[in-house]
């Protein structure tokens, strides 16, 4: 695959050297590898494929709500919590009085995502 340079490298007379990238778009245009197209031929049919799938999912909204779950407990794991994604399920429907103090986090990052899609 042939590297593409975006620009230089050019050193000032204070010293230092600054980027100074070419300009955009190419006056030549662009020369993209039949590769490329292929994939992205792919990926708009995989695309294509997830979007009819979703289609057939009872409660699209249920599904996306326990996709946040997952991920804020996953996240959360990332960063040493011990909570799970079943154990803030549980504190969110008030099943569990032993609720760790880990769970707190996953709580806040949902409550986080759900404003950002009231807003988006």
């Amino acid at each position: 695959m042939k590297r593409i340079e975006l620009g230089k490298n050019v050193e000032q007379k204070e010293g230092f050297k600054s980027f100074i990238p070419h300009p955009f778009p190419p006056k030549d245009g662009f020369d993209f590898d039949s590769r490329l197209f292929k994939k992205v031929d792919q990926a708009t049919r995989l695309l294509g494929k997830l979007d009819g799938i979703t289609k057939l999912l009872p409660d699209a909204d249920f599904f996306l709500l326990m996709y946040l779950r997952k991920d804020a407990a996953s996240s959360s794991q990332i960063e040493g919590t011990q909570a799970t994604m079943i154990d803030a399920i549980e504190a969110e429907a008030k099943v569990n009085t032993n609720i760790l103090k880990d769970v707190d986090d996953i709580l806040h990052y949902i409550k986080a995502h759900k404003r950002l899609l009231i807003v988006l």
